[in-house]
């Protein structure tokens, strides 16, 4: 097999297995969510969102990045050396994460008082055990993604949302509101405890918490992780300062679950696509770091297959997003479909970008990554700010728009000065006709009449036909996906 269709191969493997369990794993999540709309409303949703909000800004300040930084290390090590030097990274790493748990909890039982002007301190104080849950279960999902165990992290994903899901259904129709901090709790616990198992399947569980030694081992790691901190503070501030804004500006919580619902429906829900991309993709991305000729191929070849799958999912969405909404939550939430509507953009630019944008990562590049990490947060806060200013939530949706498009053309020119990365012509151009297609459905679902909406249909069909000539037009990728879909489905008629 060629180089160019074993990588075509595994994008299809992982994205297949991990995507089936992402689709599980959203509809759980939906389950969950209309079960928090009936029983503790767009205020209870809200309450959430900015409980969140703040475990995510601590956490992201404390556990130094490791999640991240120990994919980029481990995943040479298992390459080229998977035995007792591999188990003495992974025990380095657990010790570090361990350490980061600690200093997380203690971090937002200190610091509780600084969020929202001190309004939720008591909450976020019984909350602060998420924090070290949350970082041990980084911890060891890292491990499974840097050692290729990608079944197994698929049930790390699967059993944390049936756990998350069990809770939510016995707290909130029995104890409502007063069941939130239970619930998160308690949904951050199995998770972890899932992760735990399966990482300790994969190499046993050892950590060295009082050996110089090993922590001496492990500082080489907060290089890339203290950029990974700044980007991760960076990023969770400026969705408090959203947030902050919205409750300022409309002194309700039940606004900032609105946008919260709206943001979970851009964003989470179409996450499926991506579901490979820190499992599977960052890792050979790293382990061909050196190499831009294999890179910018991975990069073209991952780009293409995240267009061609986001973009006719992101059409019938659009079409059905009322429903959608109903069936999620409540008619009260249907509010926000113009606002999600416009937003979907915002997935098909991160579609497109986001595989490039592991480039400074995969380098570790901390000074490269860091600034690209600054101009995005500040321009996510402005243009979503002020688009809820001038346009309520519509305007955030298109700030939401505008804030991935110009991030496109950063990544594309900066990463193409720097790393000679490009986009190949064939890639551009397959593009830019899905993006023709999506805006012409985004304007079929935007209007009310029911037959308008309907031509919408053909903007999807002609996507999803561009997608398979895209599938059917290359030998590679004929060739891999034949692993798993029949030949006769792709042999063509004569």
């Amino acid at each position: 097999m060629s180089p160019k269709q074993h990588s075509l191969l595994q994008i299809v493997r992982s994205t297949g297995l991990l995507s089936a369990v992402q689709v599980i794993y959203v509809l759980l999540s939906m389950i969950r969510t209309k079960i928090a709309s009936i029983f503790i409303g767009s205020e209870g949703i809200g309450l959430i969102d900015l409980y969140s909000r703040a475990i995510t800004m601590v956490s992201t300040a404390t556990n130094f990045g490791l999640a991240t930084s120990a994919v980029q290390h481990l995943s040479p090590i298992y390459k080229e050396h998977p035995g007792l030097r591999l188990k003495y990274a992974v025990c380095v790493i657990r010790t570090w994460v361990m350490l980061t748990a600690i200093l997380g909890t203690v971090g937002l039982l200190v610091f509780s008082w600084v969020f929202y002007g001190g309004k939720y301190a008591p909450q976020l104080c019984m909350l602060a055990p998420i924090v070290g849950f949350t970082a041990i279960t980084g911890g060891e999902t890292a491990i499974l993604k840097a050692t290729h165990r990608l079944r197994r992290f698929a049930y790390v994903t699967l059993f944390g949302a049936l756990g998350a899901l069990l809770a939510a259904a016995v707290g909130y129709p029995v104890w409502g509101l007063s069941s939130i901090l239970a619930v998160m709790l308690i949904s951050a616990f199995v998770l972890m405890a899932v992760s735990l198992y399966y990482g300790n399947k994969c190499v046993p569980y050892c950590i060295r918490l009082f050996s110089p030694r090993f922590l001496r081992r492990g500082v080489h790691l907060l290089r890339l992780g203290g950029a990974l901190i700044l980007a991760g503070v960076m990023g969770s501030l400026a969705e408090i300062l959203i947030r902050s804004n919205i409750l300022e500006v409309s002194g309700s919580e039940a606004m900032v679950g609105f946008f919260s619902a709206g943001v979970t429906l851009t964003v989470s829900y179409l996450q499926i696509v991506f579901s490979a991309l820190d499992a599977d993709f960052f890792p050979r991305l790293s382990a061909v770091r050196g190499n831009m000729t294999d890179s910018n191929a991975l990069i073209n070849h991952q780009t293409v297959f995240l267009v061609l799958l986001m973009t006719p999912l992101l059409i019938v969405f659009a079409l059905f997003l009322p429903i959608i909404v109903i069936v999620l939550y409540k008619t009260e939430f249907l509010c926000i479909v113009p606002m999600v509507t416009v937003s979907l953009a915002y997935m098909f630019f991160k579609a497109v970008y986001t595989p490039a944008a592991y480039l400074p990562l995969a380098h570790a590049d901390s000074v490269v990554f860091i600034l690209m990490e600054l101009g995005y947060n500040v321009f996510f806060v402005l243009s979503i700010v002020c688009g809820y200013h001038y346009g309520g939530l519509v305007g955030a949706g298109w700030g939401m728009a505008a804030v991935n498009l110009c991030d496109l053309i950063a990544v594309t020119v900066f990463y193409g000065a720097y790393y000679h990365f490009r986009f190949e012509r064939s890639t551009i151009v397959f593009c830019v006709l899905q993006f023709v297609c999506l805006v012409a459905g985004l304007v079929c679902a935007w209007q009310e009449d029911f037959a308008l909406k309907l031509l919408g249909l053909l903007p999807f069909a002609l996507s999803l036909w561009l997608s398979w000539r895209e599938v059917g037009k290359d030998i590679v990728f004929k060739a891999a996906l034949q692993k798993f879909i029949p030949k006769r489905v792709l042999k063509p008629r004569k």
